[in-house]
């Protein structure tokens, strides 16, 4: 940690570094191949860091920038602990996240009767998997002969998930005297929200299977499978994960604040809060037949009130409430996953591994447990939010 003057009574600067290193110790439980390599160590790399520059530009008015974020890593290796239980390393990753955030912010005094501050913020947090090429493959679970025995890659993972936020904000404060002592706040504030994710499948894309409507669909992912023993002793490969649509999907939010407060004083020993606030929250999913909604100004009326009494005229007590309404706002990941479309199977069913339409199951008298279903597909239709469903408050 550095800090200090670069111009006296003018400009200042502080910066901070904090690397870390954590080790995770993991082995397979005894009888799983991979308890022969022993224990098994995956450094995890954290270097958090924070700075910030302040700048008196004149007597009253100042300029302030900060920096700080958490880039951080874990080498290659089990990343959950789950990954011990397969017969390979083909499962082992490696892991990039973190964030890092900026904000310039403008603070002012102007004479005896009014205060302003502006900001602009931008924060950007990421989460990458990787593996070697040789990995690559589809995941299986065989579970022939009553047994679970997992093989080839990871199967689902995150190539890249992350959010990206810009956010403007602007606030007065006026003082004045009328029928006592006010301190009257206004401001508005908005961000620019956009989250998105590319939840992948090891193994190449390219399988295809028939849909319900004779139509050829092509896998966008690999797949992962399960190895089933068919009622009549044949042998079933079970698609039980796999996309026809872009993984990449995108979703974004713009949400607008607007608020007024009045604190006022009509004698020195009571204080009353009086404020209201309207928020507007414009979602929209992403993919194909994604659905916006947005939760409107004039649903998202929030008043407040509050009281204070100094009974005993000398600031060492008081009694005090407060009351008001206060909306939820709606956590992107949401309308990534339920406004956004990721099209894909739960059950597809083949002769071989080779997962091409020509080796498809569709007979029903082919039964696994007594079932006949050979295909169910997934996330065709995105949630939709009723008209006039309003924000939780």
């Amino acid at each position: 940690t550095v800090g200090g003057p670069l111009v006296k009574a003018k400009a200042f600067f502080f910066v901070a570094v904090n690397p870390q290193q954590t080790s995770v110790i993991r082995q397979a439980p005894a009888g799983f191949p991979l308890a022969a390599l022993g224990k098994e160590t995956t450094k995890r790399v954290r270097n958090a860091y924070a700075a910030s520059l302040v700048w008196n530009v004149m007597d009253n008015h100042s300029l302030d920038f900060s920096a700080f974020g958490d880039p951080s890593s874990s080498e290659f290796g089990p990343q959950a602990g789950s990954e011990l239980l397969a017969s390979s390393q083909a499962r082992y990753s490696t892991l990039r996240f973190g964030g890092n955030n900026q904000v310039l912010r403008y603070t002012g005094v102007f004479g005896s009767f009014m205060s302003a501050e502006a900001s602009v913020a931008h924060a950007k947090d990421y989460f990458e998997q990787a593996f070697p090429a040789a990995s690559d493959q589809n995941a299986s679970t065989d579970f022939r002969g009553g047994g679970r025995v997992l093989g080839g890659g990871l199967g689902f993972y995150e190539r890249e998930i992350g959010g990206e936020t810009y956010e403007y904000k602007l606030k007065f404060t006026n003082y004045l005297n009328a029928a006592g002592r006010h301190e009257v706040k206004y401001g508005v504030s908005y961000q620019d929200v956009e989250f998105g994710a590319n939840n992948n499948r090891t193994g190449a894309p390219g399988g295809t299977y028939i849909d319900g409507d004779g139509q050829v669909q092509t896998y966008t992912t690999g797949v992962s499978y399960q190895i089933l023993d068919a009622d009549d002793g044949s042998t079933v490969y079970r698609v039980v994960r796999g996309l026809t649509s872009n993984p990449n999907v995108t979703a974004t939010t713009h949400y607008t604040a607007i608020f007024l407060q009045d604190k006022w004083a009509p004698v020195p020993t009571v204080t009353l809060d009086l404020g209201i606030r309207i928020d507007e929250q414009r979602l929209a999913g992403g993919g194909p037949g994604a659905q916006p909604y947005t939760f409107k100004f004039q649903d998202n009326i929030q008043p407040r009130v509050g009281a204070a009494w100094d009974f005993t005229n000398n600031g060492k007590g008081k009694v005090y409430m407060h009351a008001g309404r206060f909306v939820e706002k709606i956590p992107l990941d949401i309308a990534l996953r339920a406004l956004s479309t990721e099209v894909g199977v739960s059950t597809v069913d083949y002769s071989s591994d080779s997962f091409q339409a020509d080796d498809l199951i569709t007979d029903p008298n082919v039964t696994i447990d007594g079932d006949p279903t050979h295909l169910s597909i997934q996330g065709a239709t995105p949630t939709r939010i009723s008209k006039g469903t309003k924000s939780q408050f």
